[in-house]
């Protein structure tokens, strides 16, 4: 006997009763179909008895719905634990590149950005893919980034004047944060990737380009007109390189060709700078803390020992100059060597002196 009237069907002459296991409740068969099959949300959830809203887990005859419900998320666990995985292998590369930034302040607010993010995979929640890869992406690309922003440093003229182009070392620099900007944000195309990938290259030619002209003026070296038609040639391309100007981005192939002339330079003048491998053992053979390496003016390498400070003068071994100083004081024209052990300042000065108190 019919009591009262929910979906407006219950009354007709061929109506028939489902009861639902989960609450007990009874409801006429075609108006509970009706409220079974609506989509309310996007949300992957149970559906509900349309009384009290109590789950409908059990029913026999909404057993397909209860399947997909479950498939899903059997699906979404299986996916959480491939990026909880894949997050965990990030670790080391994110660890990696902490302490190989050094005291590169251009980019410690994006490792500080990736940290947080990581901290994540570390958390039962699902993370969506696309910021899976985009950290990803900032994994592969900030230490290229961070060994960029380095060897400006070591470009000490502020500005290049080629044959039709004028390269400063703070426009490319700016360049860089622009690139290093873009290159944090949460989700990016291939071809936007593709974009930033061209832009490191110019970038990096640059900044090597500047580099070898410093090494040249340093060394005070004159080359020859044909040599300087090459590397004009290369500065301008660079520069000029991409959209704005109509020129094709800085290929692959180029950046070989360029490599080469980059290497011919370098040989013919002797401008090699000691290999990775070679410093390493360097720093390792002397057995000195960081802070005891410098240049003369002309760039090339001496070590100061004992405490690191400067007591007295000397020759360059290399080019006769004036090294070292007085009084635990360096010659106005010496500077301090980082590329060497990594310093960030002399193993005797004010700041060494500083890191020995505690605050």
């Amino acid at each position: 006997m019919v009591t009262e009237i929910f979906f407006g069907t219950e009354d007709e002459q061929d109506a028939r009763f489902v009861q639902l296991q989960d609450c007990k409740h009874v409801f006429e068969h075609t108006g509970l179909d009706k409220w079974m099959d609506r989509n309310e949300s996007e949300e992957i959830q149970f559906k509900k008895c349309p009384r009290y809203s109590i789950l409908i887990r059990t029913s026999l005859r909404y057993y397909n719905e209860v399947k997909k419900v479950h498939n899903h998320f059997e699906e979404i666990k299986k996916e959480q634990l491939q990026m909880s995985n894949i997050g965990q292998v990030l670790i080391p590369k994110f660890r990696e590149l902490k302490s190989k930034r050094g005291q590169c302040v251009e980019v410690i607010a994006g490792v500080k950005k990736i940290e947080s993010l990581l901290s994540t995979y570390t958390r039962p929640r699902y993370i969506l893919p696309h910021c899976l890869n985009a950290i990803q992406n900032q994994l592969v690309i900030l230490p290229t980034i961070v060994t960029m922003y380095n060897e400006l440093t070591q470009v000490e003229q502020k500005s290049w004047q080629f044959r039709d182009c004028k390269i400063s070392r703070e426009e490319v620099h700016r360049q860089l944060q622009c690139v290093q900007k873009f290159l944090m944000q949460q989700s990016l195309t291939d071809q936007q990737l593709s974009d930033i990938q061209c832009e490191i290259r110019r970038l990096n030619c640059t900044i090597r380009l500047l580099k070898l002209h410093s090494l040249i003026k340093e060394k005070q070296i004159t080359i020859t007109p044909e040599e300087q038609e090459r590397s004009d040639k290369s500065a301008s391309y660079v520069y000029h390189s991409g959209a704005r100007h109509n020129i094709p981005k800085v290929s692959k192939e180029f950046v070989d060709g360029f490599s080469k002339l980059i290497t011919f330079f370098e040989k013919k003048y002797k401008l090699e700078g000691i290999t990775e491998e070679e410093r390493v053992e360097i720093v390792k053979a002397m057995g000195l803390q960081k802070g005891h390496w410098f240049k003369c003016p002309n760039g090339h390498y001496y070590c100061i020992t004992e405490c690191g400070g400067a007591m007295e003068e000397a020759k360059c071994p290399n080019c006769d100059a004036r090294i070292g100083g007085a009084n635990h004081t360096l010659r106005g024209d010496n500077r301090l060597a980082p590329e060497i052990d990594d310093a960030r300042y002399a193993a005797w000065s004010d700041q060494a002196n500083m890191a020995n108190y505690q605050f």
